[in-house]
């Protein structure tokens, strides 16, 4: 059952929502993007400074225990509003067009805390635009062609 669109139960699996397909680009792109990990200590901070020239910025994180503040900083305003995540249950992603040559700042913020250290995984790429849109090319091609082949595959089930 888990090469086919039915659950365990046979019950049939929904199809990707827009989010999940998002996820599932930016997944893509960062999959040969080596992720760091860093410790950010009780009352502290993380900040990860990236210059950008007319790129396509695609970024995802996690923690592996317990939530933590994140926001995204370019040319002096914010670009993801800061905001506590459960990034410990569900990997947090993104992607923005940054227009000028200026320094982005991701900030993991763990002032907050006074008892608990937090381990974040992160991974960011910069693109050009044409990179970017020829990997979104690429990655809907992909999945336009895992469509048919699943629709071959119901077929042929369908009549044996």
């Amino acid at each position: 059952y888990f090469l086919d669109t039915e659950s365990k139960d046979g019950e049939i699996v929904d199809a990707e929502t827009d989010d999940q397909i998002l996820n599932n680009e930016i997944d893509m792109i960062l999959r040969t993007t080596n992720r760091v990990t860093k410790l950010v200590r009780v009352d502290r901070k993380l900040e990860v400074d990236v210059t950008s020239t007319n790129s396509v910025v695609v970024w995802s994180f996690n923690t592996l225990a317990y939530d933590i503040g994140f926001s995204i900083m370019h040319n002096n305003r914010e670009i993801l509003t800061y905001q506590r995540y459960n990034s410990h249950e569900k990997t947090i992603r993104g992607s923005f067009e940054a227009a000028s040559a200026e320094k982005i700042t991701f900030l993991w913020d763990n002032s907050y805390s006074r008892w608990r250290t937090k381990t974040v995984r992160y991974a960011v790429k910069l693109l050009s635009k044409a990179e970017y849109e020829q990997a979104v090319s690429s990655i809907h091609e992909l999945k336009a062609q895992s469509l048919v082949h699943r629709k071959s595959r119901d077929h042929m089930k369908a009549t044996l």
